[in-house]
């Protein structure tokens, strides 16, 4: 689905009154809206994505990934699953797991501990 299609589609289910709300809405004036709801044209900024979908109840990462950012659609799915990077062993995702766990004095104490154990000198992160 084109951004310009999404944009349309939200504005008659959740803005039937004209555009012009809708743009009130957004915080944005109703001449950047009505370009943006044109075939071919800029969709928004991430952030104008972020107020999209926070006035109109979209999906977030529809509204991204309409406005050709995939990437970042992408990388919020992610982040939000609890999904680890591709390539990431099990042995290091269980790592990871692990040290979730942790409180912050444990886990400047494991770092100590893995500085040592690859032959580097141990940094005391500071606390906080």
């Amino acid at each position: 689905m084109t951004f310009a299609t999404l944009l349309k589609r939200l504005q008659r289910t959740h803005y039937p009154d004209g555009v012009k709300s809708m743009a009130d809405a957004l915080g944005i004036h109703p001449t950047r809206l009505y370009r943006a709801m044109q075939p071919g044209r800029d969709p928004f900024d991430i952030r104008g994505c972020l107020r999209l979908a926070l006035v109109t109840g979209a999906d977030l990462l529809i509204v991204l990934q309409a406005a050709g950012k995939s990437d970042v659609a992408n990388d919020l799915a992610i982040l939000y699953s609890g999904a680890r990077p591709q390539g990431m062993t099990p042995a290091r995702q269980h790592l990871h797991a692990v040290c979730d766990r942790l409180t912050e004095e444990q886990v400047r104490t494991v770092s100590a501990l893995l500085e040592v154990l690859v032959g580097e000198t141990p940094t005391r992160p500071p606390r906080g």
